[in-house]
């Protein structure tokens, strides 16, 4: 079997092939037009570069079946699998699982980090394909109906036409930063849609005066900010059906049943037969090595058991089925916190919870299912959290032994995730003085202590340069650092008290202005304050396009080679190659649909914090792209934070460990001009730039740096 892009085929072809696919699928009848799949391409940012055409070797002219890939412009390093299809005749020979690990291999090469799609839940084979290949229920997307009886929503209000680009830019500027993809663009077609509002809340349906059609459906519902949790959107829904009393309503199921299943019920809606699952692929997702000191120093590589969750002693069966808990039960180590909390203010980020924005990166990955148990659940429903990228994340906790290369924790307490959870883990590593639940409890970092693996309660990060080469690692030293790893001496800062009063050092936190910072190697771009950036987008002839930073992709090559953006840290100042600030969607005609005049766009890994609702004025985020040209130590012994220059490229190891003690060792780093590594030709450090133009410096001054999400 052969895959082939699907632009050697006209839209009308692509048409053609999609029908024959799902003739016979569950659902509505689908019979596309080559007018209807140009829309439809536009609508889900399809790829038609990066999607598929499959054929066999019977016929190699033509095509069995189809894979569209979707690129979208705020998810860079995530792909969607917006549509899969195998043509009736060659069903039931093993084409779809061949057609799948081609899709899943395309975009591991092209290194992006997750896969994600739906799937009708009541179709049983495509359900059983995908997981069988690895992929993950995530969550479950319902859909709702309603036909209103005669006078039950009185027309005592007039909902006012407005203009799609008023509720588009709502959703992209303050929906959840979950939202499926399905829920996150809508058809903005006059003469099949029509967007009303109501005060502060907005809708999207499908027209509601065409008397050919008795039932209206509902593709958008979002209220501004500043109007929620005021019964806007009732009123909007009540006002709708008041206006059209003739009409049946319906809910596509593209929401989760945690979005809008309160307001759905309140206003007598029922739950519609068929449901969605949303998926995500964890068999793409590369695992970078990883070494850990212990005392005496030692290097091994960090993988985590994952044991098997052990149905005799969950009792939620919904967490059962929805992960096929038996065989791929995931679990996390995360303190209960309010949902109100953020992860750049949150006491704590002492978790293990997946994130598929997170695998392509440095970072430490569950090894497979270990036969035989010691979960042990001590606590349903008391895990809640929220970050600033809007994810949340709930379930309850468990105790479990957590073996790093054979050394063990034994009893460690691990959130047990039930909602949002694509299929990996990752490990978060917070201050125990810090944890928000109501049971406090040690971290990893301090029961590798306590267990004797470790002399001090500290780890250093090197991330690297993002490669998908299995040579390139990044690196995480437990108890030690590694003084070939960075360049110069270690800026060493004590860490303060929380913002609460007498709270103590409750994360890692230091003093000098009022701007708070979370490090967050889990985040592909930077957030700064506006006042930051724009003199660098200006410098740069960066282009903003809903709130978003684009830049011109010439940056990623020769263009951008030899230009910097310096980063300064208090006593710091790390540069930051340019290039690796560039972030190439590899569909920049997807970008283009933004209006924007870069020829080609790509988008830039400097963002201003209005682009994050999230984060407001208060807070900025520094991501994977500054943090991988930073070396940072984690002292929760000390109570101190340090930050250095990377020696990015670094093969060179000098593994100093950490006694127990008060003070951190004096170590100078590796001289950037006598390395002994190879000549590097990316401009991934300083120190292989010969004539490097600087473009700007970018002053962040801490106030809060908190544990990254390792």
């Amino acid at each position: 079997m052969e895959s082939r892009p699907i632009s050697e085929l006209s839209n009308s072809q692509i048409a053609e092939l999609f029908n024959k696919s799902f003739e016979d699928y569950i659902g509505t009848l689908v019979n596309f037009t080559a007018e209807s799949m140009s829309n439809y391409i536009t609508l889900n940012y399809l790829s038609k570069a990066h999607s598929h055409a499959f054929y066999g070797s019977d016929n190699p002219d033509e095509p069995i079946g189809f894979a569209l890939i979707a690129i979208r412009p705020d998810k860079p390093t995530e792909t969607r699998l917006g549509a899969m299809g195998i043509v009736k005749a060659s069903r039931g020979k093993g084409v779809g699982p061949k057609a799948l690990k081609m899709v899943f291999d395309a975009e591991k090469a092209r290194g992006m980090s997750t896969v994600g799609f739906e799937c009708i839940q009541q179709n049983a084979p495509a359900v059983k394909m995908y997981t069988n290949a690895g992929c993950i229920i995530t969550r479950e997307l319902l859909g709702w109906q309603h036909t209103p009886r005669q006078g039950e929503f009185p027309a005592d209000s007039e909902p006012k036409p407005c203009s799609f680009e008023e509720v588009d830019a709502l959703v992209k500027t303050y929906a959840a930063g979950d939202l499926p993809w399905q829920a996150w663009g809508f058809d903005k077609t006059p003469e099949t849609n029509r967007a009303f509002r109501l005060g502060d809340a907005y809708c999207v349906v499908t027209d509601p005066e065409d008397k050919e059609k008795d039932t209206v459906k509902l593709a958008c519902l979002i209220v501004a900010p500043q109007s929620r949790r005021k019964g806007e959107a009732t009123r909007l829904a009540k006002a709708m059906m008041g206006r059209f009393p003739e009409k049946k309503w319906m809910v596509p199921p593209i929401f989760p049943k945690e979005y809008g299943q309160g307001l759905a019920k309140k206003l007598g809606f029922q739950k519609t037969e068929l449901t969605q699952y949303q998926l995500d692929n964890q068999c793409i997702c590369v695992a970078h090595n990883f070494t850990s000191v212990l005392h005496p120093p030692a290097d091994i590589h960090l993988h985590l058991n994952r044991h098997p969750l052990d149905g005799g002693l969950v009792q939620d069966r919904e967490l059962i089925r929805r992960y096929d808990a038996v065989e791929k039960g995931q679990y996390a180590n995360k303190p209960h916190q309010a949902t109100q909390n953020t992860n750049g203010l949150s006491p704590t980020t002492n978790q293990i919870f997946p994130d598929p924005a997170n695998i392509r990166r440095a970072r430490v990955i569950f090894s497979t299912v270990l036969p035989g148990t010691s979960l042990k659940v001590v606590g349903m429903g008391d895990f809640n959290a929220s970050y600033l990228d809007q994810r949340n994340v709930r379930g309850g906790f468990a105790k479990d032994t957590v073996t790093i290369n054979g050394r063990s924790i034994r009893n460690q307490k691990l959130g047990l995730i039930r909602s949002q959870t694509p299929g990996t883990g990752l490990l978060g590593l917070g201050l125990s003085e810090g944890v928000a639940a109501a049971e406090k409890y040690h971290t990893v970092v301090d029961n590798l202590v306590t267990e004797g693996h470790i002399e001090r309660a500290a780890f250093s990060l090197f991330l690297n340069r993002s490669s998908s080469s299995s040579n390139v690692t990044g690196i995480i030293l437990f108890g030690g650092i590694d003084t070939e790893k960075y360049m110069g001496n270690l800026a060493t800062l004590p860490l303060v008290p929380g913002f609460k009063p007498g709270a103590g050092v409750v994360a890692y936190a230091v003093h000098t202005s009022g701007l708070a910072l979370d490090k967050d190697n889990g985040q592909d771009l930077t957030f700064l304050l506006n006042e930051y950036v724009k003199p660098v987008w200006d410098n740069l002839g960066v282009e903003i396009a809903q709130k978003r930073a684009f830049i011109d992709c010439k940056y990623t090559e020769d263009e951008g080679r030899d230009v910097t953006v310096d980063v300064a840290f208090p006593n710091k100042m790390n540069n930051v190659p340019l290039r690796k600030l560039v972030v190439d969607t590899g569909n920049p005609g997807l970008l283009k649909l933004l209006g924007l005049k870069l020829e080609p766009p790509c988008i830039f890994g400097l963002q201003g914090t209005s682009a994050n609702n999230s984060t407001g004025n208060r807070f900025v985020i520094v991501g994977s792209n500054v943090l991988r040209s930073a070396h940072v130590v984690y002292n929760a012994t000390n109570k101190q934070v340090g930050i250095i220059q990377a020696n990015v490229g670094s093969t060179s190891c000098n593994i100093v460990g950490l006694k127990a003690g008060t003070d951190s060792p004096a170590v100078t780093g590796a001289n950037a001009n006598q390395t002994n590594n190879q000549p590097r030709s990316e401009g991934n450090s300083a120190g292989d730039m010969v004539t490097r133009r600087c473009v700007w410096t970018v002053a962040i001054i801490l106030s809060t740096v908190v544990f990254p999400d390792i």
